[in-house]
């Protein structure tokens, strides 16, 4: 009898361990889970920063290259917003339009961005 007490009491205690360890695992996931997701926000505010450097002031062919890309959706978003504001009702100028079809366009691209990287994030951890 005696000799059970202490198997339970050992199996307790290994329970007890296990427990333990499986809610420091799952703590430690999580800790790394919110790790990835604040990598990801540093990444999408490096691409808004970038983005804006294509725009402003690139230094390398690539840089070039993606302003040239982003000048040309900016310049085709001012003609849609040309298009759709009624004249009657509102009026802006083409300065307006151009800083907001360029917030527009750099929003959409930030968003991609994130989304890109949180799918990337979905499938590693789904590995």
């Amino acid at each position: 009898r005696r000799k059970f007490e202490n198997d339970e009491a050992t199996r307790k205690k290994e329970d007890g361990v296990l427990k333990l360890k499986e809610a420091s695992v799952e703590k430690i996931k999580e800790e790394i889970q919110q790790l990835k997701i604040a990598a990801v926000a540093k990444s999408a505010d490096f691409r808004e920063h970038f983005l804006q450097k294509c725009l402003e002031n690139p230094e390398v062919r690539d840089e070039y290259k993606k302003g040239a890309e982003i000048t040309k959706l900016i310049k085709n978003r001012v003609k849609s917003l040309i298009k759709s504001i009624d004249v009657k009702t509102q009026y802006m100028e083409k300065p307006e339009l151009y800083q907001l079809a360029k917030n527009e366009i750099l929003c959409e691209m930030e968003e991609e961005e994130k989304f890109r990287l949180l799918s990337e994030l979905k499938v590693e951890e789904s590995r």
